[in-house]
């Protein structure tokens, strides 16, 4: 494809050509592909519009040599002109740039690749965020400098208003909610916390009482924690915490109850041998509808 430009006596201003592309057939014969005829017949007009007003035109584009092996070309036409302002010839500047090109090819598939990396992270991060929302326990990330990462639930079970509460060393939050064994006893030391072990490369849980911060509301907490490791390294850890104050207090009803129900077996032995004791006398429970109820 080729194109001149020429000024209206008939002098030549400028030249711009691209080579033909097509493909060999069996038998001879050729096949030209006509979009990409039009598209180079496009191009090569912008770069004789190009040259004509400024004189020069480029043009980078893939060639192949005599041999048929592609090499990506960089190259540029210059009109020359005499004194006298008339076009006398045109100077073609070609350079070999496909290392530059290949380079250039990798780069950009690197950074396609790294955005779709930042993508499926995000989508990842996305993912992770709303699966640590839908847990109803208190779910806490972090490191050894404090908590990064919890939920809504975690922050009510605790009492406290922000991230920024728990943004401390885990030794240190402990001593602020309180953490203990027994709800009237001594704090527990930060070595023995579930996520201090976590820290440390184990796998932890522990029952303990807290105190909620804001409410001064003492909670009953089964608190679990296991490490984050990465290449080998633990980086940070990960706790749940579970409320079962209503658990405990449940069972400490059902612990209640069972004691009642043996008071009053022991006292019904009692009076049944009160009763057997008894001659010559009927002795009967009534109830409030009059009815018999024991004997």
């Amino acid at each position: 494809v080729k194109a001149v430009a020429f000024d209206t006596e008939g002098r030549q201003l400028a030249l711009a050509a691209r080579p033909n592309s097509y493909a060999t057939l069996p038998g001879g014969g050729v096949e030209q592909d006509l979009p990409r005829t039009w598209a180079d017949t496009v191009e090569v007009l912008r770069e004789l519009r190009q040259a004509a007003e400024t004189g020069r035109a480029d043009d980078d584009r893939w060639l192949r040599r005599r041999d048929g092996s592609a090499f990506y070309a960089t190259g540029s036409v210059t009109r020359i002109v005499d004194t006298g302002g008339e076009v006398v010839a045109f100077m073609a500047i070609v350079r070999d740039a496909t290392r530059l090109r290949h380079a250039e090819d990798e780069c950009t598939r690197l950074l396609a690749s790294e955005r779709a990396l930042r993508a499926d992270a995000a989508q990842q991060s996305a993912a992770l965020t709303a699966a640590i929302d839908a847990i109803p326990h208190g779910v806490y990330i972090g490191d050894e400098n404090g908590i990064t990462r919890c939920n809504r639930p975690a922050l009510e079970m605790l009492g406290a208003v922000s991230l920024e509460d728990l943004q401390q060393r885990i030794g240190e939050l402990g001593r602020k909610f309180r953490v203990r064994y027994e709800r009237d006893g001594p704090l527990v030391e930060p070595e023995d916390l579930p996520y201090v072990r976590a820290l440390a490369g184990e796998r932890a849980q522990l029952d303990t009482w807290a105190t909620q911060a804001s409410t001064g509301r003492d909670v009953f907490i089964r608190g679990t924690a296991a490490p984050i490791v990465v290449d080998g390294r633990v980086v940070g850890a990960v706790a749940v915490n579970s409320d079962i104050t209503a658990g405990l207090q449940l069972e400490q009803q059902r612990d209640e109850l069972a004691r009642v129900a043996v008071v009053l077996a022991e006292r019904d032995e009692q009076l049944r041998a009160v009763f057997a004791g008894v001659r010559d006398y009927a002795i009967y429970t009534i109830d409030l509808d009059g009815r018999i109820s024991s004997w």
